[in-house]
């Protein structure tokens, strides 16, 4: 009977999945329109000292659906998606819900769950929110749009499509998608990032009420969706509207950086795109004490070809990042960029290059970063 139960559960996702894979009426072009919002991804859930992580009855969810909330927003934030982080958190006594005497009020009252500055309703450490994604305040309810700032952020920056992922799929996450629904959005729910307290709860919601309100997608259909085709689509976009009148000072040191800073000394190990990139008396600036260390260029291609060199380091995988361009900084033939790196959805440095701008095009000159790990790449 279990095994029933089990070949039912992944026949549902299944189907859901390949109905929205062949028909995926949501999604956008142009990525700046959708955004990934994660909701109630803090340590109540997902924490093993939060009440409610203690709820779920089948981990092996659980333990999936973080899995893929990590790669989604790895994923969202490689390709600039928006991301919004809509928590719980409420005042001593929960004066907020009134002493509720029925439903979630009730329960939130008396168990205390996501009371204010405590460690329970933080966000879960590898989900934490990084500079420039928004945090909704002032919620009050299971809708993520239920007293707080939400909605009027969606609307001003013109967001179309919502990703919804988190907990629990049939309580917070499915009344946010009804309501997106009903507010004029278009919710889609990638169900494979989202879990509950067992598998009858969640298969009901992918059976019965996915489809009156929106539509789902699984973690794989969404990691896929904006490959290098459509990003040239976006490009179009913003050149056909003027928005874009040619390749931008912008676009270009993007490029650059990309290719020979993110895929060169990282993702790809490609020491002659570094040497495309940097400005052959490039240096890493380092502090030592009172001291300001150097790193040059040629010393850090001969680390780079060294750690391609072994197979042990290559199939660790710690040069293997996501990344997400903070601020790019342009003033005249000088600029500065703010870069954020991460692992598996961890920040694990954030890096600020300075370029100069030759008759050849711009260069990387120098490079400080800051630590957020200890030694991230394990030098």
């Amino acid at each position: 009977m279990k095994k029933v139960k089990v070949l039912l559960t992944i026949a549902i996702m299944a189907a859901t999945t390949s109905l929205h894979a062949q028909d995926f009426k949501s999604r956008t072009n142009n990525v700046k329109k959708s955004a990934l919002i994660l909701i109630e991804t803090q340590n109540e859930w997902m924490h093993p000292d939060g009440l409610l992580y203690k709820r779920f009855e089948s981990k092996e969810m659980f333990d999936k659906s973080v899995q893929n909330l990590e790669s989604v927003l790895a994923y969202a934030r490689k390709t600039g998606m928006p991301v919004i982080h809509c928590g719980l958190r409420f005042q001593k006594g929960h004066p907020e819900l009134a002493n509720g005497k029925t439903g979630l009020r009730e329960a939130i009252s008396c168990f205390e769950t996501f009371p204010d500055s405590n460690f329970r309703s933080d966000f879960y450490e590898t989900l934490i929110p990084i500079e420039g994604e928004f945090i909704t305040s002032g919620r009050t309810g299971s809708s993520g749009f239920a007293g707080s700032n939400l909605d009027i952020f969606l609307r001003h920056n013109n967001i179309e499509t919502l990703y919804l992922v988190g907990y629990a799929t049939n309580v917070c996450v499915e009344s946010t998608f009804r309501e997106a629904h009903d507010k004029g959005y278009y919710p889609v729910m990638i169900h494979d990032a989202c879990a509950t307290f067992d598998n009858q709860q969640q298969e009901h919601v992918l059976k019965h009420i996915v489809h009156h309100y929106g539509e789902a997608i699984d973690t794989d259909y969404f990691t896929k969706m904006y490959n290098e085709s459509e990003k040239w689509l976006h490009d179009s976009w913003l050149f056909e509207t003027g928005k874009l009148s040619k390749k931008s000072d912008e676009e270009a040191i993007k490029e650059i950086l990309t290719e020979s800073f993110l895929n060169g000394a990282l993702n790809k190990l490609d020491a002659d795109k570094m040497r495309d990139g940097f400005h052959p008396d490039f240096a890493i600036l380092i502090a030592n004490e009172d001291k300001l260390n150097k790193l040059p260029l040629n010393i850090w291609i001969d680390v780079v070809n060294k750690y391609k060199a072994s197979s042990d380091k290559v199939a660790s995988g710690e040069r293997n990042v996501d990344y997400s361009f903070e601020t790019i900084d342009i003033t005249g033939n000088a600029a500065i960029v703010k870069i954020q790196l991460l692992r598996k959805g961890q920040l694990i440095t954030t890096d600020y290059i300075s370029l100069l701008k030759y008759a050849d095009g711009w260069k990387a000159v120098s490079k400080i970063s800051n630590e957020h790990i200890p030694n991230p790449f394990n030098i």
